[in-house]
């Protein structure tokens, strides 16, 4: 069975090469802004800027060194995805046809799922890549010009209190420079890269979009994988899955019985009572939020006729202890974040001891709240 927390163990290798990429990425935006400290605003800028071709060759660089590392990952996840759909199927299948409950299978159809969501993933990562170097590219003058900005009005401030013809040569002490260049990495940190633009023009962070995605790669794996190889054996009804914290738009299907060719009546299981089941495009399967959607973490269970006990509604919660354990996991992500980005600040070349406190105060929420939750922490999602 593809649980939600065997789809999040089967992801976890891709979703980590793409935070490695964004924490080196940022981070040598931080060092090329942070090294060496220039005291003249013009000579500064014009330091700064004429690095951007070096920056652009080191951040590029930078993701091909981790990208060569992610079509094998990518293969072995798929391949672990699909030989964990179909490890207990294909048994209870094989067996059944031997029986003469259903048809033998004359072919394998997995081999061609697999192909098809791995060129995709594939693509889409690829995009990805793309976009967030240009993300990174983009940041590195709107930092110095930020900069350049602040130091500009602290020598404005002076020349205004000085008052005479030496006014136009005067310097900024270091401090203000470090001020100034603490603050810049501080919103570009928060700011953070783009590795995704929606239909509706909001931006994704690479590893919110590379999260989505290769969860929602490996679980369409799963399914589509177990699809196909029901339909290798010409049986159409299914069972979902159910599991704590599910969606709104997935708890109502939870333990019910559903077709894949959109057929309804009855089915005889092994215990010999008769169930009915409904066309799965009855439910909300095909929105993004809805069943087998994106970031679901349900699965089809085979039914064979005549052979299949189904599974029982009483692990099913209730919808409201449902939502709050749904809520639980986002809030825990959110924490997750909070406590990497302000790691990244420091990491940027923010030493300063309010940044430190801020990786301190971020680490104590997330301890607050998992006292009260006594959920698990995961220490490796907090790391950059």
């Amino acid at each position: 069975m593809i649980t939600p927390e065997k789809i999040q163990e089967l992801a976890e290798p891709i979703e980590s090469i793409y935070a490695h990429i964004v924490d080196e990425l940022l981070i040598n935006i931080g060092k090329h802004i942070t090294s060496p400290t220039w005291t003249h605003t013009a000579s500064w800028e014009i330091q700064k800027l004429s690095e951007l071709g070096q920056l652009t060759q080191e951040n590029a660089t930078i993701i091909n060194n981790w990208v060569k590392k992610i079509p094998p990952a990518m293969r072995e996840t798929m391949e672990a995805t699909r030989a964990a759909a179909l490890d207990k199927i294909e048994r209870q299948l094989e067996q059944a046809a031997q029986n003469g409950y259903i048809t033998p299978a004359v072919a394998d159809s997995t081999n061609a799922v697999f192909q098809e969501y791995f060129e995709q993933a594939a693509d889409k990562l690829n995009m990805v890549n793309t976009t967030m170097l240009e993300s990174s590219v983009n940041m590195f003058p709107r930092i110095v010009g930020e900069v350049q900005a602040q130091i500009t009005e602290e020598q404005t401030k002076a020349m205004q209190n000085i008052l005479n013809e030496e006014a136009a040569s005067v310097v900024v002490g270091s401090e203000t420079w470090r001020d100034a260049t603490r603050r810049a990495i501080r919103r570009a940190a928060d700011e953070g890269l783009t590795g995704f633009v929606d239909r509706a023009g909001r931006t994704w962070s690479p590893e919110a979009y590379v999260n989505m995605d290769i969860r929602t790669t490996v679980h369409n794996t799963a399914v589509q994988a177990t699809r196909a190889r029901m339909q290798d054996y010409n049986t159409q009804v299914f069972q979902v899955s159910s599991h704590a914290g599910a969606r709104p738009l997935c708890y109502p299907y939870q333990g019910k019985f559903y077709s894949w060719d959109n057929s309804a009546g009855e089915i005889e299981l092994g215990n010999g009572k008769t169930v009915k089941y409904e066309p799965l495009s009855s439910t909300s399967y095909g929105q993004p939020a809805g069943l087998f959607g994106v970031n679901c973490g349900h699965e089809p269970i085979v039914v064979i006729p005549g052979v299949s006990i189904p599974h029982g509604a009483d692990a099913i919660q209730d919808e409201e202890a449902n939502k709050k354990l749904y809520a639980e996991s986002q809030q825990q992500r959110a924490l997750e974040r909070k406590i990497r980005a302000a790691k990244r600040v420091v990491a940027m070349g923010d030493d300063s001891e309010e940044a430190k406190q801020r990786v301190k105060d971020a680490q104590a929420d997330m301890r607050e709240f998992i006292n009260k939750t006594g959920r698990r922490r995961r220490y490796d999602r907090e790391q950059i």
